[in-house]
């Protein structure tokens, strides 16, 4: 009997819960609840925060006093505008394939990681602009307007690019785990799976921040 416990299986297989006792479903299905609601309360927080500057790019447009509103030397550089935004654009539609295949049980890991490295881009192409462009944040109300936004905007981007970072750092470990041998181990059930990853949440919240990209691009190129 001994002998063919040492053998048995890797299995990932934890204890039985005690009556009164949540099941790891039941817990992953409340942190993943619970991941989901703290995705749109954030998302509800950035609508706020940069309808600040939506508000001060429609007021001072329309306000225009003494003609200082945007002078014709005062001008973003639209092909890394439209860099930009392609990549942000690709990154969710990346996000979102990702999203969809882990909920079909599929690998996942490519496309997550194509939106990191286009996020990334986006960024790059902010922060390359910034070097080249001929107007800082004192010159006039647009150039205040646009660095207060882009830089804020690429801010955020950062701390959500962290975020699935961390998804696929976890997911990648797991597969790298799964690749190990665990022939007569019994192991509890793995703690990667007794907390969601958190990537549709994390998937909800990039598209919607690109979706707010795309608007403040929208203002900040087209409009003039």
């Amino acid at each position: 009997m001994a002998a063919e416990e040492q053998n048995a299986p890797f299995t990932l297989a934890g204890p039985k819960p005690q009556p009164g006792e949540e099941t790891p479903e039941v817990r992953r299905a409340r942190g993943a609840n619970a991941l989901s609601v703290a995705a749109r309360l954030m998302a509800g927080a950035m609508t706020f925060f940069f309808l600040s500057f939506g508000f001060a790019f429609v007021y001072l447009k329309t306000s225009n006093i003494e003609g200082k509103w945007r002078p014709a030397n005062v001008a973003p550089i639209q092909s890394w505008g439209v860099v930009f935004v392609v990549c942000l654009v690709l990154s969710a539609i990346a996000i979102v394939i990702a999203n969809r295949r882990q909920g079909q049980g599929k690998a996942w890991l490519g496309a997550a990681t194509a939106c990191l490295v286009l996020g990334l881009l986006a960024i790059i192409a902010q922060i390359l602009e910034y070097t080249q462009q001929t107007f800082g944040p004192t010159n006039y109300a647009y150039a205040s307007v646009f660095i207060g936004w882009t830089g804020f905007y690429i801010l955020v981007m950062l701390m959500s690019i962290y975020w699935i970072e961390i998804q696929v750092a976890t997911e990648a470990r797991e597969l790298r785990e799964q690749r190990q041998p665990h022939e007569g181990k019994i192991v509890y059930e793995h703690p990667d799976r007794l907390l969601p990853r958190g990537l549709d949440a994390a998937a909800f919240f990039w598209t919607y921040l690109v979706g707010l990209g795309v608007i403040m691009w929208v203002l900040v190129y087209l409009v003039k």
